[in-house]
């Protein structure tokens, strides 16, 4: 099977783009608290998720800008990516990313989004994709088995049901705490959804706190 970059590029784009237009119009804040919020993974911590897909090029973006955040969180705020998912297309980069992490690559994250955006190369496929590990120094074997692994596959599950939970069909979209919500859509940019994400989780970490 193959796989058109532009027209996955355009619909990441477009996923944006839906989410820009109607925040714009409403004039809607830097985040917003959900109507729904949901119980988190990370009892005891202000938690943080990044809904992020490789072929959306603001992902690419934003991904030093919250990495560098990130690093040197306390240990009550854990943050986490999340792949986007929702067709077969996707999968394959959902446990891309969850195979990376399993395999403690987490620098071949950064590359990969490299590998698509600036270089445009078409990794799209489980074969490709392997291939493209082994390049960058990872063992064939390993690779495999942990991209077919019951553990990648129960994270891609669980990131699925997050996806869902939370109502997101646009990357990237930041959640805290499981009560709010931005992105550099809602935020006015990338760096700005970043400082966004920093005061809510100081805000939630003080209720934490009490």
């Amino acid at each position: 099977m193959t796989f058109s970059f532009s027209r996955l590029l355009a619909a990441a784009t477009l996923m944006l783009g839906a989410a820009i237009a109607p925040l714009s119009q409403a004039q809607t804040a830097r985040s917003v608290e959900l109507q729904s919020p949901q119980r988190t993974d990370s009892p005891g911590q202000v938690e943080v998720l990044e809904f992020f897909a490789y072929t959306c090029i603001h992902c690419k973006l934003l991904d030093p800008m919250i990495n560098a955040w990130a690093k040197d969180l306390p240990q009550d705020v854990n943050f986490k990516h999340v792949p986007l998912g929702g067709d077969s297309r996707s999968r394959p980069m959902q446990q891309m990313y969850y195979t990376l992490a399993a395999l403690n690559r987490p620098d071949l994250h950064e590359k990969y989004f490299t590998t698509l955006h600036d270089e445009r190369k078409r990794v799209f496929t489980r074969k490709d994709m392997t291939d493209w590990a082994v390049e960058q120094g990872v063992d064939r074997k390993a690779f495999e088995a942990a991209f077919d692994s019951m553990g990648v596959s129960s994270q891609v599950s669980r990131a699925d049901e997050l996806a869902k939970a939370y109502n997101v069909n646009s990357t990237p979209t930041i959640i805290v705490n499981g009560r709010y919500q931005t992105s550099p859509a809602q935020a006015g940019g990338y760096q700005e959804s970043v400082q966004e994400t920093d005061r809510l989780v100081q805000q939630e970490r003080a209720k934490l706190a009490k």
